[in-house]
């Protein structure tokens, strides 16, 4: 699919008054900067960061706008880097989460652009099925470090695919 499809999307949720009204009403205690798009909710997301542990550094791929990065990189005080398909998510994360611990990139599950044994934690939610399995399995434990920690969540994989 192309990355057009996604900034799309992303620019209507940017534009959308009843997203952000739905989203507040639905999880009234999240930060006005974390705007969810997956199927995850926020035990899902503790459950997530309990199975990281304490990184000293995460990836986020298929980041989005950023919030899930920010979210565990504030509890555990961690470095980010977040990866992102879309370059509209990738701008507009950079704006809202413009802190020094977060970096943020375009690329895709199968290639981040980040080095070789980058983090100790890494994090993909609902974004497996979008891709090429097994190119990003490879990639994720390409920069993972050794002993490092994965949490990948997705709905299903595409039909036929397997990991």
């Amino acid at each position: 699919m192309d990355a057009s499809v996604y900034d799309e999307l992303y620019r209507g949720i940017a534009k959308s008054a009843s997203y952000k009204r739905i989203v507040d009403e639905i999880y009234p205690n999240l930060p006005q900067w974390f705007v969810p798009l997956s199927q995850t909710d926020l035990p899902q997301l503790e459950q997530i960061a309990r199975d990281l542990g304490r990184p000293h550094s995460i990836v986020d791929i298929g980041c989005g706008l950023g919030g899930v990065l920010r979210w565990m990189c504030e509890r555990s005080s961690a470095a980010g880097i977040g990866i992102d398909y879309s370059p509209v998510a990738v701008d507009a994360a950079r704006r809202e989460h413009a802190a020094a611990n977060l970096r943020f990139h375009v690329g895709t599950a199968s290639a981040t652009g980040i080095e070789t044994s980058t983090c100790d934690g890494l994090v993909s939610i609902d974004v497996l099925q979008f891709t090429e399995p097994h190119s990003a399995v490879r990639e994720i434990a390409r920069v993972l470090q050794r002993g490092g920690r994965a949490a990948i969540r997705t709905w299903e994989l595409r039909e036929g695919a397997e990991v």
